[in-house]
């Protein structure tokens, strides 16, 4: 993927964006950004309801990862720019119920779902491990949901809500909330 290793560090670094893994002792633990949760009592923890912060995305060999606000709720993984972008302009959508979750070391996440694969990076090993956590709770989550309503004609399938949720992305309708 383009990657190597920093001098004197087992932590990776993208070729040409150079994002540290920051569990490294000899690099500055700067701050990724606000993690928040709602629903939950300690900061950076994660919540029942909704999981928010900075992860660094990777995007292509020329960009490299870039910075991205990701807002993990109700099974869905989506992701901004910034957090002022989360008003308009949602960049992509991740179904965790039939998404593979993986780590490569101790500050990436790989995330898999319908052929695309999404690797992710932390600013620290805690901040992977608090993400994974958060991840794969709202996994189960999703997966009994969705086994739930799958003997229900009542109630929508999750593939259903995942696509109406998209499409209200794309026009800018973020007030629609679903109710678990």
């Amino acid at each position: 993927m383009g990657r190597a290793a920093a001098p004197g560090c087992s932590g990776l670094v993208s070729l040409f964006s150079a994002v540290p893994c920051l569990s490294c002792p000899h690099v500055s633990a700067g701050s990724s950004g606000d993690m928040s949760n709602s629903g939950s009592a300690l900061p950076g923890t994660p919540g029942p309801d909704t999981y928010k912060g900075w992860l660094f995305k990777w995007t292509n060999y020329l960009k490299g990862y870039q910075r991205r606000w990701f807002v993990l709720s109700n099974g869905l993984l989506s992701y901004y720019r910034t957090q002022a972008e989360m008003a308009h302009t949602c960049r992509g959508t991740i179904n965790l119920s039939t998404a593979h979750i993986d780590t490569e070391d101790s500050c990436n996440i790989v995330l898999s779902n319908g052929g695309r694969t999404y690797h992710l990076k932390a600013s620290c090993e805690v901040e992977r491990q608090r993400w994974i956590t958060a991840l794969e709770l709202a996994k189960a989550k999703a997966v009994r949901m969705m086994n739930n309503q799958s003997g229900s004609v009542l109630h929508r399938s999750l593939e259903e809500i995942t696509r109406c949720l998209l499409l209200w992305h794309t026009k800018g309708n973020l007030e629609y909330t679903i109710h678990a």
